[in-house]
């Protein structure tokens, strides 16, 4: 198996099993096969535990983002009161 073939199965594998959505997997997955292309030369063993973790960053920054979105999109949505004042 190619290298980068192992990282996208792997990653992906462990980041579906962590709960995160296909999309941000797809991303995350991406964000570490070029953390792999783009590192000259890793520590010995460490090449997919370094990919992993940059997946993972990733991961957990479009989560977060998506949330963010969500929330917003909620805010948005909700129907604001209007306060009445009493002049008197």
């Amino acid at each position: 198996m190619h290298p980068e073939l192992f990282i996208e199965r792997n990653v992906a594998q462990i980041l579906t099993a962590g709960g995160y959505t296909p999309d941000v997997v797809h991303t995350a997955t991406q964000a570490a096969q070029r953390h792999f292309r783009t590192t000259p030369c890793f520590a010995k063993g460490q090449a997919f535990a370094k990919c992993l973790a940059e997946g993972k960053k990733m991961a957990k920054l479009l989560q977060r983002k998506l949330r963010q979105q969500e929330k917003d999109a909620k805010k948005a949505a909700k129907p604001t009161r209007v306060k009445k004042v009493s002049h008197g």
